[in-house]
């Protein structure tokens, strides 16, 4: 979806549609375009992974652009189990751990909320069951921790929903967890706890979770550094290339590619070079372009492109972030 002056003039930030269309038997209080939400779900152990399937299916029924991922559940069998799970961990946007009594020292766990940590930008939230906020070591102790009460869930789908673009109103969020709530909790009551038996319960049997293969591991790691090997020799392929830019035309973009280099550089990102092109203005980064790009990234590029009707273009190793003319690009901002 593009991105044109008329969202922006709007004062209201561009949203790309959502994905479905209302829950089924519930009211879809969705806007017309949200953001599309993953959220990661976390699990280690058979009463883990039950919370996990439970939370997968219950939260796009109260949020419809929450889109869940569960590992052993949704990586195809056949896949390459290392990537798919890194991929998936990079794409996500919400991490949510699920804990309970017989995984709080698990070393697996351990390492996937500080993998989800590290790729969501700490928006992560530990869900407790069965288990005391006390009973929670670091370094998971130190997220904000959520029980499985109707208010503490409130607070947890309010998070969701504020990346998700405000898919759902306040109050309307309020009223679906309100109706969907007893079937999240007739779900959590068949779950059996460890060493306490619960009538009519079922367990969750684990399967083994493939090993780490260290040869897979290192040959996902070269093919990444090929990649950026490659992005970096064509961005110095266009740096190098002669630029036949009039003195007239650098005279008056030069104050433009300053004040965008200044709000790039405002906002942590380094940049090697900020100057006219015969097409517009390019940014040469020296670091990684966040994706969203920032606000005061958007908004600048925009204002650059649209006022000077010029094309923008930010080039990072990773990836590359550009404005047509009128302003009208294919990036959201945070």
């Amino acid at each position: 979806m593009r991105v044109g002056c008329a969202a922006r003039g709007s004062g209201q930030r561009p949203r790309r549609p959502q994905r479905g269309d209302g829950g089924a038997g519930g009211v879809d209080h969705c806007s017309r375009y949200s953001f599309v939400v993953k959220v990661f779900i976390s699990w280690s152990g058979a009463t883990s992974r039950a919370v996990a399937e439970a939370l997968a299916e219950w939260l796009p029924k109260v949020v419809q652009s929450i889109d869940p991922f569960v590992s052993a559940k949704d990586i195809d069998k056949g896949a390459n189990w290392t990537v798919e799970l890194a991929r998936e961990l990079e794409d996500a946007e919400f991490g949510v751990i699920c804990l309970a009594p017989d995984n709080l020292s698990s070393p697996w766990l351990n390492y996937e909320a500080g993998a989800i940590t590290k790729s969501v930008h700490s928006r992560v939230c530990p869900v407790l069951f069965g288990v005391e906020k006390s009973d929670v070591k670091a370094p998971i102790a130190q997220l904000q921790m959520t029980a499985i009460e109707p208010e503490d869930f409130k607070l947890l789908l309010a998070s969701m929903n504020k990346v998700a673009g405000d898919a759902v109103p306040s109050a309307a969020l309020d009223e679906a967890i309100e109706v969907w709530w007893p079937k999240l909790q007739q779900r959590l009551e068949l779950i059996k706890l460890p060493g306490k038996p619960t009538r009519g319960a079922v367990e969750s049997p684990e399967p083994v979770k493939p090993e780490i293969d260290i040869s897979e591991m290192i040959e996902e790691l070269l093919h990444r550094v090929r990649d950026v090997d490659t992005r970096v020799a064509r961005m110095e392929k266009r740096t190098a290339a002669p630029r036949t830019v009039s003195p007239s035309r650098r005279d008056r973009l030069e104050p433009a590619a300053s004040f965008l280099k200044k709000e790039l550089e405002a906002e942590g990102i380094a940049v090697f070079q900020c100057e006219a092109t015969p097409q517009g203005i390019d940014a040469l980064l020296g670091s990684d372009l966040p994706s969203p790009l920032p606000t005061r990234v958007f908004d600048a590029a925009f204002e650059v492109a649209q006022h000077e009707k010029v094309r923008v273009r930010l080039l990072a190793s990773n990836r590359t972030a550009s404005f047509a003319r009128d302003g009208s690009t294919d990036e959201a901002p945070f």
